[in-house]
Protein backbone atom coordinates (compact mmCIF):
# COMPACT_ATOMS: atom_id res chain seq x y z
CA UNK A 1 0.00 0.00 0.00
CA UNK A 2 2.80 2.33 0.57
CA UNK A 3 4.11 1.65 -2.61
CA UNK A 4 0.85 2.86 -4.36
CA UNK A 5 0.63 6.09 -1.73
CA UNK A 6 4.09 6.87 -3.11
CA UNK A 7 3.17 6.40 -6.57
CA UNK A 8 0.10 8.18 -6.41
CA UNK A 9 2.15 11.17 -4.90
CA UNK A 10 4.41 11.16 -7.63
CA UNK A 11 1.63 10.91 -10.28
CA UNK A 12 0.77 14.30 -11.55
CA UNK A 13 -3.10 15.38 -11.85
CA UNK A 14 -2.35 15.96 -15.91
CA UNK A 15 -1.10 12.13 -15.56
CA UNK A 16 -4.28 11.41 -13.46
CA UNK A 17 -6.68 12.64 -15.60
CA UNK A 18 -5.16 10.64 -18.64
CA UNK A 19 -5.49 7.60 -16.84
CA UNK A 20 -9.04 8.46 -15.83
CA UNK A 21 -9.84 9.79 -19.41
CA UNK A 22 -8.19 5.96 -20.46
CA UNK A 23 -10.03 4.29 -17.76
CA UNK A 24 -13.46 6.03 -18.64
CA UNK A 25 -13.00 5.02 -22.46
CA UNK A 26 -12.14 1.86 -21.59
CA UNK A 27 -15.32 1.64 -19.45
CA UNK A 28 -17.29 2.89 -22.24
CA UNK A 29 -15.93 0.53 -24.75
CA UNK A 30 -16.72 -2.54 -22.47
CA UNK A 31 -20.01 -0.87 -22.15
CA UNK A 32 -21.00 -0.65 -25.86
CA UNK A 33 -19.54 -4.17 -26.31
CA UNK A 34 -21.81 -5.39 -23.76
CA UNK A 35 -24.72 -3.78 -24.85
CA UNK A 36 -23.91 -4.98 -28.30
CA UNK A 37 -23.61 -8.33 -26.82
CA UNK A 38 -26.77 -8.37 -24.97
CA UNK A 39 -28.60 -6.52 -27.96
CA UNK A 40 -27.25 -9.58 -29.92
CA UNK A 41 -28.25 -12.31 -27.08
CA UNK A 42 -32.02 -10.83 -27.27
CA UNK A 43 -32.26 -10.88 -31.13
CA UNK A 44 -31.00 -14.81 -31.36
CA UNK A 45 -33.59 -15.32 -28.39
CA UNK A 46 -36.25 -13.60 -30.31
CA UNK A 47 -35.10 -15.41 -33.28
CA UNK A 48 -34.76 -18.62 -31.41
CA UNK A 49 -38.76 -18.81 -30.09
CA UNK A 50 -40.02 -17.48 -33.26
CA UNK A 51 -37.94 -20.72 -34.67
CA UNK A 52 -39.71 -23.21 -31.88
CA UNK A 53 -43.25 -20.96 -32.48
CA UNK A 54 -43.13 -22.13 -36.20
CA UNK A 55 -41.91 -25.30 -35.23
CA UNK A 56 -44.75 -25.97 -32.69
CA UNK A 57 -47.33 -25.00 -35.32
CA UNK A 58 -45.73 -27.01 -37.71
CA UNK A 59 -46.03 -29.84 -35.33
CA UNK A 60 -49.18 -29.14 -34.79
CA UNK A 61 -50.15 -29.14 -38.28
CA UNK A 62 -48.92 -32.21 -38.76
CA UNK A 63 -50.77 -34.17 -36.43
CA UNK A 64 -53.88 -32.74 -37.57
CA UNK A 65 -52.63 -33.69 -41.11
CA UNK A 66 -51.30 -37.61 -39.91
CA UNK A 67 -55.14 -37.75 -37.96
CA UNK A 68 -56.61 -36.85 -41.29
CA UNK A 69 -54.52 -39.44 -43.19
CA UNK A 70 -55.60 -42.27 -40.12
CA UNK A 71 -59.11 -41.28 -40.51
CA UNK A 72 -58.81 -41.78 -44.26
CA UNK A 73 -57.29 -44.99 -43.82
CA UNK A 74 -59.68 -46.34 -41.37
CA UNK A 75 -62.94 -45.74 -43.49
CA UNK A 76 -61.11 -46.80 -46.58
CA UNK A 77 -60.23 -50.10 -44.44
CA UNK A 78 -63.75 -50.00 -43.19
CA UNK A 79 -64.92 -50.00 -47.19
CA UNK A 80 -62.71 -52.86 -47.91
CA UNK A 81 -64.10 -54.86 -45.64
CA UNK A 82 -67.69 -54.26 -46.21
CA UNK A 83 -66.58 -54.81 -49.99
CA UNK A 84 -64.75 -57.88 -48.57
CA UNK A 85 -67.92 -58.75 -47.20
CA UNK A 86 -69.93 -58.24 -49.96
CA UNK A 87 -67.60 -60.13 -52.06
CA UNK A 88 -67.98 -63.14 -49.91
CA UNK A 89 -72.13 -62.90 -50.06
CA UNK A 90 -71.72 -62.74 -53.68
CA UNK A 91 -69.44 -65.70 -53.83
CA UNK A 92 -71.55 -67.23 -51.75
CA UNK A 93 -75.09 -66.50 -53.64
CA UNK A 94 -72.46 -67.42 -56.94
CA UNK A 95 -71.91 -71.20 -55.97
CA UNK A 96 -75.76 -71.15 -54.62
CA UNK A 97 -76.92 -69.83 -57.90
CA UNK A 98 -74.28 -72.37 -59.67
CA UNK A 99 -75.74 -75.39 -57.81
CA UNK A 100 -79.39 -74.37 -58.80
CA UNK A 101 -78.55 -73.72 -62.35
CA UNK A 102 -76.60 -77.02 -62.27
CA UNK A 103 -79.99 -78.61 -60.49
CA UNK A 104 -82.17 -77.01 -63.12
CA UNK A 105 -80.11 -77.99 -66.08
CA UNK A 106 -80.43 -81.75 -64.78
CA UNK A 107 -84.10 -81.35 -64.54
CA UNK A 108 -84.05 -79.75 -68.02
CA UNK A 109 -81.91 -82.42 -69.71
CA UNK A 110 -84.27 -84.94 -68.02
CA UNK A 111 -87.10 -83.04 -69.39
CA UNK A 112 -85.84 -83.04 -72.67
CA UNK A 113 -85.16 -86.43 -72.48
CA UNK A 114 -88.78 -87.19 -71.37
CA UNK A 115 -90.25 -85.11 -74.25
CA UNK A 116 -88.08 -86.77 -76.81
CA UNK A 117 -88.85 -89.88 -75.69
CA UNK A 118 -93.16 -89.58 -75.59
CA UNK A 119 -92.23 -87.63 -79.22
CA UNK A 120 -90.83 -90.78 -80.56
CA UNK A 121 -93.76 -92.62 -79.08
CA UNK A 122 -96.14 -90.77 -80.93
CA UNK A 123 -93.94 -90.64 -84.19
CA UNK A 124 -93.65 -94.07 -84.01
CA UNK A 125 -97.40 -94.41 -82.98
CA UNK A 126 -98.33 -92.55 -85.75
CA UNK A 127 -96.35 -94.17 -88.46
CA UNK A 128 -98.21 -97.82 -87.12
CA UNK A 129 -101.43 -95.71 -87.90
CA UNK A 130 -100.44 -94.92 -91.34
CA UNK A 131 -99.00 -98.32 -92.27
CA UNK A 132 -101.72 -100.13 -90.91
Amino acid sequence: MDEVEIDLNNVSKRDLMGVYKDVKQERDKLKSTMIQCQDRASRHISELKNQIAMEQQAKRDLVVKVNKEIEDNVEIIEILKENKEQQAAMLTDKARVDQELRELQAQFQKLQSSIESKLQQQVQQAREMINS
